[in-house]
């Protein structure tokens, strides 16, 4: 029978154990062969603690060679809220609440590891699944940090050339995720050329680079006005994805380009269809300011499916 370790019987048995291994006979064999028996006997007795599997997101300030304690500070936090904002809004997408509470930051941990040069470190927990069964293993599951980071990551830009495209995607996000990513945006204002984020998991990595100028135009993009939404159906070649991860481009019968985003279940789909003729069902959200200057149209993805054939109306 196994004892749960470090318990209190487990305690007088450790110290015992301790004491039988500070015993050195004369013969280094028998030496060997006695330390060698204490520890198996202690391995059987005691199960080995799950292994704690950790993920690491790097966090690169770029163009400065040393980080200050004030950028450092502003970054930690700004990675810190929108970790907790991001893991919030997969929760509850409608939820409007960015109020953090401590409880919030202890469910969605991401532990500053250190520093170097303009690099900062943060190690996130990332627990591991017991058994469920006999001869069943379900492997790694990642932690709520874990797939809150990788959310933001990928709504964030992979470079910094491709601004339309996170705009486009940002506008139909859900508001916490906004305010997530402008928690990102504040950071990389620190430096002209912006930050990087690389988040490094067992199963690969994924990385974003947002630089000044984005993170400003972006601020802009996101400020209070009215938002007017709509849905269109269009049709037109399918041209799949160019340089983001979750926007579409769609060129019309009549030559007009639509870049949208798509929701991760349909990414498949929209991969299947790419390169072929499709009509769209497209979600249109336009801003409109105080003065009545309209913003450009954001479009999303609703549904996707082959374009009908045109019917001939004579037989040949």
């Amino acid at each position: 029978m196994s004892v749960e370790p470090y318990n209190e019987d487990l305690r007088e048995l450790e110290f015992l154990k301790q004491r039988a291994l500070e015993y050195r006979p004369s013969d280094p064999l028998v030496e060997n062969y006695h330390r060698a028996s204490i520890e198996i006997a202690w391995d059987a007795l005691v199960p080995a603690p799950e292994p704690q599997a950790t993920d690491l997101l790097r966090v690169e300030v770029r163009g400065v060679e040393t980080l200050s304690n004030h950028m450092a500070s502003k970054v930690s936090a700004a990675v810190q809220n929108a970790v907790v904002r991001m893991d919030r809004s997969l929760k509850n997408p409608r939820s409007v609440n960015s109020v953090i509470r401590p409880e919030d930051r202890l469910r969605t941990e991401v532990v500053q590891d250190g520093a170097q040069g303009n690099v900062m470190f943060f190690r996130v927990p990332s627990p591991v699944t017991s058994t469920s069964a006999p001869g069943l293993d379900l492997g790694l599951i990642p932690g709520r940090a874990s797939t809150a980071l990788r959310e933001l990551i990928t709504i964030l830009p992979e470079n910094a050339a491709d601004l339309r495209s996170f705009v486009e995607e940002i506008d139909q996000a859900a508001p916490l995720k906004r305010v997530a990513v402008q928690n990102i945006s504040e950071a990389a204002k620190l430096s002209e050329q912006g930050i990087s984020l690389d988040l490094i998991t067992s199963g690969g990595s994924i990385r974003s680079v947002l630089d000044r100028d984005s993170a400003e135009a972006l601020d802009d993009f996101l400020k209070d006005r009215e938002t007017i939404e709509d849905t269109t159906t269009v049709s037109g070649l399918l041209d799949g994805f160019r340089g983001t991860r979750r926007v579409f481009y769609l060129i019309t019968n009549s030559g007009k380009e639509i870049a949208g985003s798509v929701e991760p279940d349909m990414l498949p789909r929209v991969r299947h269809l790419a390169g072929r003729m499709v009509t769209a069902q497209l979600s249109t959200t336009q801003w409109r300011s105080h003065t009545g200057r309209l913003g450009p149209k954001a479009y999303g993805l609703i549904s996707i499916d082959l374009e009908a054939e045109t019917p001939q109306l004579f037989e040949e």
